[in-house]
């Protein structure tokens, strides 16, 4: 977390800011930091770990992880801060979302939904170590990076929704 990250790709497509997707792949969580320290307006969306039960790991876990990831005033937005997003999008902000789920592509449609609605570029990032360096890539190709190197790949759990599904 230390070292910044190298950055590959056009930087010019995220001048005005716009949304950043990905998957869960590689250094995926050093993205907000590394582009903060580059100046950029920086938020990201993410998910509580914790539900109406009020598990104290849970509550635990979530606090820790905003902690962590708010670092160098990252901006946190969960998905049910929908007017939020849009002003922080519509005011130049640039936000990142991981669009995996029980599939690659999962959230992808409402990271399109969004990207129209706020008139703003969607772009895919990734982060990644190569050779004991740390890369941030714009605009990569993400299917060829998940082929190219699996084992940066990490998705262990089912999502909420299928969780609830097959509870129903």
């Amino acid at each position: 977390m230390k070292r910044n990250l190298r950055i590959k790709g056009n930087m010019g497509i995220i001048m005005k800011g716009g949304i950043l997707y990905s998957f869960h792949f590689g250094v995926w969580e050093l993205m907000p930091l590394s582009l903060k320290k580059l100046g950029y307006n920086l938020g990201i969306i993410v998910n509580r770990y914790s539900d109406d039960k009020k598990n104290i790991i849970t509550i635990f876990f979530d606090r820790f992880l905003y902690w962590f990831r708010s670092f160098g005033n990252v901006r946190i937005f969960y998905k049910e801060d929908t007017m939020k997003i849009i002003n922080f999008i519509k005011s130049g902000g640039l936000l990142g979302m991981l669009v995996d789920g029980n599939k690659f592509y999962s959230k992808f449609e409402k990271a399109q939904k969004l990207s129209r609605f706020c008139n703003v570029p969607l772009i895919p990032f990734a982060a990644y170590r190569k050779s004991g360096t740390g890369i941030l890539e714009i605009g990569c190709d993400l299917n060829k990076l998940v082929e190219q190197r699996p084992l940066d790949y990490v998705w262990f759990y089912k999502s909420r929704e299928a969780r609830q599904c097959s509870v129903d």
